[in-house]
Order: structure tokens, then C-alpha cells, then sequence
């Protein structure tokens, strides 16, 4: 298994390179475009909710690659949703869920699957 990480400020001018980065991995497994453009939009709805959430200082991502799937865990997000938050993030969540394999949010971390398979 291949790990990459990646350490960026909580804000939204670094998230392009996020997106940038994510498509040219994606590339690399030969995945369709529209499978790239979906991925892409989920990560970029998982640093929205990370975004809205101030528990840290810099968001952490970690793609863990295998034969099977590649797996985009994003650090950094607040499980304790404000009532204010809580109608945007779930809505960002269902976003998220149409369009990953399969999606996860486990403590202070959102997870993302994407079958290589």
C-alpha cells in the first residue's frame, strides 16, 4: 500500500491544489473523467466541512492507495455540529455520499473510498 500525505492551511485558496492533486492521482489508475470529476467534488465538499468547523489550524489529508481502492481520509473536522452548521454539512454529506464508493466519518476524520476495481 502506498501513502501519501498532505498538510495544508484551513483555507480555501489551497483547495484547488487539493483538487489538482487528487485528479492527477486519479489519472494515474486510469479511472474515467467523470469518476475523477465526482472524487474531485467530494473532496472538495469534505474541506467545506472541515472549513466550517474551526478545530485546527491546517486540514490533513492522507491517500492510501492499494490495488483495490484508493482511500481519502481528510483530518480536521469538528464532530460537534453547531445547529447553524449541522443543515449545510448534512446536506454536504449526502453530496458526498452520491458520489464516492463509499464515505465515512470516524472522530475528528471524513473518509473517502473510491474502488480502483
Amino acid at each position: 500500500m502506498k501513502v501519501i500525505k498532505l498538510n495544508i492551511p484551513k483555507e480555501p485558496q489551497f483547495f484547488s491544489s487539493v483538487r489538482l492533486f487528487t485528479s492527477g492521482l486519479l489519472m494515474s489508475y486510469q479511472l474515467d473523467f467523470d469518476k475523477i470529476e465526482d472524487v474531485k467534488a467530494a473532496v472538495n465538499e469534505s474541506l467545506n466541512i472541515v472549513m466550517k468547523h474551526q478545530c485546527s489550524l491546517d486540514i490533513d489529508l492522507e491517500y492510501r492507495i492499494s490495488e483495490e481502492k484508493v482511500e481519502i481520509q481528510i483530518s480536521g473536522f469538528c464532530p460537534n455540529v453547531t445547529d447553524e452548521t449541522s443543515e449545510e454539512t448534512e446536506l454536504a454529506k449526502t453530496i458526498i455520499n452520491c458520489l464516492v464508493d463509499e464515505s465515512r466519518i470516524e472522530e475528528d476524520k471524513l473518509q473517502l473510498i473510491i474502488d480502483l476495481v
